[in-house]
């Protein structure tokens, strides 16, 4: 298998390494996990409670043809989902290349607080288009 493709176990000294000395990674770290927080608690706070009774609720909005996608109220939590996956993603790659690659480490940082604020604004869509 090649070495790119091989997942080799991140160990906790390189994590405590990258949180100790690079303000980048600490920072990142924590604000996309406290937008992914607030992603994961808006369709909770916002859309579970009225939407038990409906069996489809609009998912998707096109300014072409109106609402595009319906479907039962728990498929918001999608989004959720996919945000923990990148944020997961790309913080094991960050602290996987810290030592020898600090630019593509902060990259990977930068990339998942980015998609975080791209998830929280279709979540942000998702539940205005149910209001």
């Amino acid at each position: 298998m090649s070495g790119f493709l091989h997942l080799q176990k991140v160990s906790w000294e390189l994590l405590k390494l990258a949180w100790k000395t690079s303000r980048l990674f600490k920072l990142t770290f924590i604000f996309s996990w406290l937008v992914w927080v607030i992603i994961l608690i808006t369709p909770i706070l916002r859309l579970s409670p009225g939407s038990e009774e409906a069996n489809f609720i609009p998912l998707h909005y096109n300014v072409f043809f109106g609402v595009d996608k319906f479907g039962p109220w728990y498929t918001v939590f999608q989004l959720p989902i996919f945000g923990l996956l990148v944020l997961l993603v790309n913080f094991y790659l960050a602290t996987r290349f810290f030592k020898r690659e600090k630019a593509l480490s902060g990259f990977f940082c930068v990339t998942a607080l980015l998609a975080q604020f791209m998830l929280l604004a279709a979540m942000y869509f998702t539940v205005l288009l149910n209001m």
